[in-house]
């Protein structure tokens, strides 16, 4: 079987590489495209990704009895730098990833319901919460850890009291 392998893909980076690249352009994308979109008011872009995710990591463990994480993630911890093609593709997935958490942030910055604070910053901290209880769920590979994505955004954010009526 390992030589059918090598006539689809020079290498396990190139197979590796190839599954990272076609995740990302049929699930991962069109997750981020959807719940992220500008019609969408900023933390709901945020929240309803989450809301997508946790389900897509319930699901999964229903169907095969494991959390997995995030590939991007847990592929990046395996390989770090040892794959330069690989690692050169999760940076660009990462910068896509971050863009959308920052540009949400950006407007809800701008809209006035965030308390102020760098975008760039709160979105690679909100993103490392995320991909934190994510690892925590695929170790302890239990579901129920990842109940605490969905207060994330809440509480690392920190929202702006409503202004008092007057």
């Amino acid at each position: 079987m390992k030589g059918s392998l090598y006539y689809f893909f020079d290498s396990k980076s190139t197979l590796a590489l190839a599954a990272l690249q076609h995740l990302w352009e049929t699930v991962a994308k069109p997750a981020y495209e959807e719940h992220f979109s500008r019609a969408n008011p900023p933390l709901t872009r945020i929240i309803s990704f989450l809301d997508w995710l946790q389900g897509l990591q319930r699901q999964t463990f229903r169907n095969i009895g494991r959390v997995l994480g995030w590939p991007f993630f847990t592929v990046g911890c395996e390989l770090g730098n040892q794959e330069p093609t690989v690692s050169e593709a999760l940076r660009e997935i990462e910068a896509a990833e971050l863009f959308y958490f920052e540009s949400a942030i950006q407007d809800a910055l701008d809209q006035g319901i965030i308390e102020p604070a760098g975008p760039r910053a709160e979105a690679l901290a909100l993103r490392a919460a995320v991909e934190g209880v994510l690892a925590r769920a695929r170790i302890l590979n239990d579901p129920a850890e990842l109940t605490v994505l969905m207060a994330l955004p809440i509480n690392i954010l920190r929202l702006k009291p409503p202004a008092a009526a007057l």
